[in-house]
């Protein structure tokens, strides 16, 4: 496995870990969850299947495959920080 796609798959973990704990941080102050898929599913259950599909397609296709969904997890936490603040 390439440093690339070890480096990316750990960010791509803590920022999902990050994002879990922001969107609780919010929901527990009274905010609610805006996407519609981890509001039927819950956020939790919804992570654990999707973080390991990114690390795995990473791995088997190419390090390039998580470059797009650290960019768009990375702005979410950036989002729910801001969110966070705002409260």
């Amino acid at each position: 496995m390439k440093l690339e796609s070890v480096a990316l798959s750990l960010l791509f973990i803590v920022l999902n870990i990050v994002d879990w704990y922001l969107t609780k941080r919010i929901i527990d102050l009274g905010g609610r969850e805006l996407n519609p898929i981890l509001k039927k599913f819950g956020i939790g259950s919804v992570k654990l299947m999707i973080c390991p599909l990114f690390v795995l397609a990473g791995y088997f296709l190419h390090w390039a495959v998580l470059v797009i969904p650290n960019v768009l997890m990375l702005a979410t936490c950036v989002w729910n920080f801001i969110q966070l603040r705002k409260s």
